[in-house]
């Protein structure tokens, strides 16, 4: 919805009301003649007119013509019924220039380009350096220096527009001529920029633009004119123009007899008192200032009140009205003589009586209000030519101090004057001097309501009236101040003082609101960082109430090396450049960010307060200033190393090279952490190790649980490969020959299987010491036994002897063609040793040479057989013949074409777990013997994913558990994952336990320290 303007609004309201009240008439007043009635210029008809045809397109014109012969007839009441009738008309802007025009007012400006004032250039901080090589000896040295200087700090010119009018007068009347001026003023301010530490500090322009709406009013003779001008900004405003907001007309003799009024004696109300004495005691002091000329006033010719009533009551003159009450006021005060006279029982500390004996010499009856200093105020009339008793009552005051104050007078009947005079001896002018006195002690200590006026009174009056209690009101300004420079002047002035304590309280009260806190002993504490800080740099004392004497100096090296006793403590040190950075603060509320960052120690540093803030950089309750070492080192490619320090003028943060570290020298402010601190930080430092300790913990678990799925894994592999390959893996270190039946051990005699690979040394035996190994069905193998576990990658080998045949080179089974070495498949055997090692087979040889026996064996490097001696030492791998139990149909089924590349299908054993079981049963931990229940959630190949569900004294608690099930073992670990519903007050824990034979029972132990055993079944 669109809106209306508020002064349409009201006009068309009237118009309708007004149409509505005249729609019963029989016509309209030159409804259709408006230049008829325009010529006559009859004003009793043109107001008519307005009243009649709220409708008519003439009628802003009618009304202005009519406005303008009674500002011809300068009949002021007639335009207060004028305005009062037709408000909402004469507030149209076009109704005031209308009427302004017919009054033969007018109005012209423009522009003057020129100084219009001056603008603040803020102070910039600009750097340089330069960098000179020179050579001792053959060798450069390079020296870098460095130019610190500022620029601005100064006002200059500013440069814009004023506008220059003029108001004329053409008419033949006096007018009173209020004018408002309006536009848009435009100003720029200089702020300073600071884009990081490392860049150099610039202007920017902040452009405001305010309204501007200034009313001012012009007394105007007739014919007269007058010149003014504003300053409108620094760019020519387009929206500027100056409307005649109001007419009054005056008469000469009405201009003339105010200026004497205004311009009376000037002495009388006179004052060098500030703005604080006004009202009561700027009339004590006008009073008792012209009390010293009281007699040439008294025989001089009355004031003319009721000719400054009469203006008083004129509308015309109500922008002089406050002056005009103030001439009244004096004047009257000049025709009265007062007196006081207390009854002579008087005593400052009983309720007494006080009559005050004033005499009005004026010629009018005068109504005045007066205050005392004893207790008394109020109204009264004073009858002209009479001396008035006023019987009071009041204490408190010395009877020598007793005052009476007039506060003002008004003609108490205004329709009586009488010219008074009187006279008044020396003796009562000698009286007026002293008691002139004693009210200007009072009105002294009266207005000292600060340190600076109290001191002063107590400076002119040593012995005054009021010098003991002056003290005393001291100490309650000094405890009531807000200021914290005055409350620690407080602690220093007034150290007995019974509200020491309390004013210790309320500087923290406000320190708190900055974020510190006062321990009253040189040292200030840190309260959201729980850092306490000493007060001053190392070599300032604190008094008090400030840091006093001169800080030192140190390098780097000698300021990180400061031991410090202080306070009680002996833990000071130099603070991290975060700890001393946060001591910065920026009265314009804006910081910069730095680009740099902080290789060791805190990152991403803020630095440098921007806009127009107060120096130091720093709180007002912790003063800091200068460049300020910090401990942090800032690691660099291209040099050792850089020292981080604050420079709390501007609250940058810089950077120093470890190279000019002994020639840097800088002021030192230590810290220590508060006891809370130290014991939050050992706090904390125990839970970090706590769960690093349970992180590794379940890191471990976890390790466990991927090894086993690893191993595991591994193992079926191994499985299903050495199944391929003919053989069933038996899960003890052997493995059966599905071509030959028969059961062989996987490692050389002397080593041990690890469930992946054979470990330890191979021994090496005697034929005869290999034969004696012979126990539980193990034996040496014969030599086709033997035979049979040589395997030619390439597929090609030469033709092998029957056994107990004669050696020959032909035959001796070779593996021939492209093939791997070991001739042997290292799925079932892996060979850790020298794989040119003869393997002994039971089989003799009863060809070889006489007196020496000799038997068969195979080197696995070429799958070839020889004959050894029997005291050779050669390596052996035992052999069984297969059981029933090794070739049960239940776990293997088989079918090969030859044994050198058997395949065969084995099925194995079921898990004891599956999707959707449940076991119950219940586990032991600190909180005694708790119901379990492990909710199987699913089964992946040997990964089992549960859930852990206990209640223990009313609180249940789930999470989820992962385990990897081992079915040679029947073993599996649990480690824990996330909860699915919290349990307040306890932890998640392990299970590491056995399947039964059966299936039906799984127990064990708890992984948790303070927890035995568990025991579920299956439900």
């Amino acid at each position: 919805m669109r809106r209306q303007n508020k002064t349409v609004v009201a006009v068309k309201h009237w118009l309708l009301t007004l149409t509505l009240a005249v729609s019963f008439a029989s016509g309209s007043v030159y409804a259709d003649n408006w230049e008829q009635l325009k010529a006559s210029g009859d004003l009793q008809k043109l107001q008519e007119y307005i009243r009649q045809n709220p409708a008519s397109d003439h009628l802003v014109d009618a009304a202005a013509l009519a406005y303008s012969k009674l500002l011809q007839q300068d009949n002021v009441s007639a335009l207060l019924l004028f305005n009062e009738e037709f408000k909402d008309l004469v507030a149209l802007p076009a109704f005031k220039a209308k009427s302004a025009a017919q009054s033969g007012l007018d109005t012209r400006f423009t522009f003057r380009e020129g100084k219009i004032g001056e603008r603040y250039v803020p102070v910039l901080n600009h750097s340089s350096s330069s960098t000179n090589t020179r050579y001792i000896n053959g060798r450069a040295i390079t020296e870098t220096t460095y130019n610190d200087y500022t620029t601005g700090g100064y006002s200059q010119d500013r440069y814009g527009f004023t506008a220059v009018y003029q108001l004329f007068n053409e008419s033949n009347n006096n007018y009173i001529v209020d004018l408002t001026l309006s536009g848009t003023v435009t100003m720029t301010e200089l702020n300073r920029q600071v884009a990081g530490v490392w860049s150099d500090e610039h202007h920017t322009t902040n452009v405001k633009q305010t309204k501007l709406e200034q009313q001012s009013s012009y007394l105007l003779k007739k014919g007269e004119n007058v010149r003014d001008q504003l300053v409108v900004g620094e760019k020519q405003p387009a929206d500027f123009k100056i409307t005649i907001s109001g007419i009054t007309p005056v008469s000469d003799n009405w201009i003339e007899e105010l200026q004497q009024i205004l311009e009376a004696d000037e002495d009388i109300a006179s004052t060098t008192e500030t703005e604080e004495e006004t009202g009561v005691l700027q009339t004590i002091k006008g009073f008792w200032k012209s009390a010293t000329e009281l007699p040439s006033m008294l025989s001089s010719k009355p004031e003319p009140l009721m000719q400054i009533e009469q203006y008083l009551a004129d509308p015309r003159a109500v922008k002089w009205s406050d002056i005009l009450k103030q001439r009244y006021t004096e004047t009257a005060l000049k025709q009265l003589d007062i007196r006081l006279d207390p009854e002579a029982r008087y005593d400052r500390d009983f309720d007494s009586l006080v009559k005050v004996l004033v005499t009005n010499n004026a010629s009018v009856d005068l109504s005045i209000e007066y205050t005392t200093n004893f207790g008394a105020k109020g109204r009264t009339t004073l009858k002209q030519g009479q001396r008035n008793e006023l019987n009071l009552r009041g204490k408190g005051v010395d009877k020598e101090s007793l005052s009476f104050s007039v506060i003002s007078a008004t003609n108490a009947n205004p329709n009586k004057t009488t010219a008074v005079t009187a006279n008044i001896t020396p003796a009562q002018l000698e009286a007026f001097k002293q008691r002139i006195a004693e009210r200007d002690e009072e009105a002294t200590y009266k207005l000292a309501k600060n340190i600076q006026t109290l001191n002063a009174y107590l400076k002119k009056y040593p012995k005054g009236k009021y010098s003991k209690l002056a003290p005393e009101r001291l100490e309650s300004i000094y405890f009531a101040s807000n200021d914290l420079s005055v409350m620690y002047r407080y602690l220093s002035d007034y150290p007995k003082s019974s509200r020491y304590s309390e004013m210790q309280k309320k500087i923290n009260a406000t320190l708190e609101q900055q974020g510190f806190r006062d321990n009253f002993d040189g040292t200030i504490t840190q309260l959201s960082a729980k850092l306490q800080w000493m007060r001053c740099f190392i070599g300032e004392i604190w008094d008090g109430q400030k840091c006093s004497g001169s800080p030192k100096s140190f390098n780097f090296e000698n300021a990180s090396k400061l031991k410090h006793d202080f306070a009680g403590y002996s833990d000071w040190r130099l603070p991290e450049i975060g700890e001393i950075f946060s001591l910065v603060n920026c009265s314009s509320g804006s910081i910069g960010k730095n680009t740099r960052t902080i290789k060791e120690g805190a990152a991403a540093i803020k630095t440098g307060c921007l806009g127009n803030f107060t120096k130091p950089a720093s709180y007002s309750g912790f003063p800091l200033y200068g460049d300020t070492w910090s401990s942090t080192i800032a690691r660099h490619a291209s040099y050792s190393f850089y020292i981080w320090y604050v420079d709390f003028n501007d609250g940058d943060v810089y950077t120093i090279r470890n190279v000019s570290l002994s020639g840097s020298m800088m002021k030192v402010l230590m810290v220590r952490p508060t006891e809370e601190k130290r014991k939050a930080d050992e706090k904390a430092a125990k839970i970090a190790a706590e769960k690093k300790k349970i992180a590794a913990e379940e890191a471990a678990k976890k390790k466990k649980i991927q090894d086993e799925k690893a191993r595991l894994a591994a193992e079926e592999k191994g499985r299903k490969e050495l199944l391929e390959a003919g053989y069933i893996d038996n899960g003890d270190g052997t493995v059966t020959a599905l071509a030959t039946k028969l059961v062989w051990r996987r490692c050389s005699e002397g080593q041990s299987w690890t469930g992946m690979s054979c470990s330890g040394e191979a021994t090496r035996f005697s034929w005869n010491d290999a034969m004696k190994l012979t126990k539980e069905g193990w034996r040496l193998p014969t030599l086709e036994e033997l035979d049979s576990l040589v395997f030619c990658s390439s597929g090609q080998r030469k033709p092998t002897p029957r056994p107990n045949g004669k050696y020959d080179r032909a035959k001796d089974g070779e593996c021939t063609g492209k093939f791997s070495e070991p001739a042997i498949n290292q799925l079932p055997f892996p060979i850790t040793f020298d794989i040119y090692s003869m393997f002994w087979s039971s089989s003799k040889y009863y060809y070889g040479f006489r007196g020496r026996e000799q038997s068969w064996a195979i080197l696995f490097a070429k799958g070839y057989w020889n004959y050894e001696h029997l005291n050779e030492n050669h390596h052996v791998r035992l052999v069984r013949t297969a059981a029933s139990k090794d070739l049960d149909s239940s776990k293997t089924s088989q079918s090969t074409s030859n044994h050198t590349n058997p395949i065969a299908t084995v099925t194995e054993t079921a898990l004891p777990f599956s999707a959707g079981q449940t076991w119950v049963g219940n586990y032991r931990c600190a909180q005694g013997s708790t119901p379990l229940r492990l909710i199987i959630d699913s089964v992946n190949g040997s990964e089992v994913n549960a859930k852990f569900d206990f209640t223990s004294r009313g609180v249940n608690g789930i999470y989820q558990l992962n385990g990897i099930y081992n079915n040679n073992s029947r073993k599996i670990t649990f480690a824990t994952g996330n909860w699915v519903k919290r349990a307040s007050g306890f932890s998640a824990v392990g299970m590491d336990g056995t399947v039964s034979k059966d299936g039906k029972t799984f127990s064990g132990d708890i992984t948790d320290r303070g927890c035995s055993t568990f025991q579920v079944s299956l439900q």
